[in-house]
């Protein structure tokens, strides 16, 4: 555990492949921990290597099939390289797993809104806010939407309601 959290620590620190180095070892300690395969992927993906992301994800989900990071942080990372289904495809499996995931409907919006694809979209935006309303990032996604579909006095609400939050914080 201390060379997971020694990973977490120096990679917050962007030093990366020292987290990396840092997994690896926990890793070998104990090979059935998925957060460290999943922790490994994320590391992998800072540094742009999307197929050693994949390898990594999918050895957490091997680990523990039911993992909703792992299958939201695959997602990201086909989302990252242009394989729009297989980013839904995972995106979905995350919000299978784990019905309150409200950064898997935040990523599933921001993916359909990327492909045009904006009443699928703003159902996701608007299911995110419903889980964590107190998160502005996903008032602002929504705002931006809006924007985009030309429904201004919709989008500065929106955009309203993440500048109250953050003016909270």
């Amino acid at each position: 555990e201390a060379h997971n959290n020694l990973g977490n620590i120096v990679e917050e620190l962007g030093k990366t492949n020292q987290a990396l180095k840092a997994y690896k070892d926990a890793i070998k300690i104990s090979p059935d921990f998925p957060t460290l395969h999943n922790n490994l992927g994320n590391a992998y993906l800072d540094l742009n290597k999307p197929e050693n992301s994949i390898e990594y994800f999918a050895k957490a989900l091997s680990v523990k099939p039911d993992f909703a990071d792992a299958y939201n942080n695959l997602g990201a990372t086909y989302e990252k390289i242009g394989k729009t289904n297989e980013a839904i495809e995972n995106y979905k499996k995350a919000i299978k797993v784990k019905h309150d995931f409200a950064d898997a409907y935040n990523n599933l919006g921001t993916l359909f809104s990327d492909v045009a694809r904006f009443d699928e979209s703003m159902l996701n935006y608007k299911k995110a806010i419903e889980l964590s309303p107190n998160n502005e990032k996903y008032y602002n996604n929504l705002g931006t939407l809006l924007n985009t579909l030309g429904k201004y006095d919709e989008a500065t609400t929106e955009f309203n309601r993440a500048i109250k939050i953050i003016n909270k914080e």
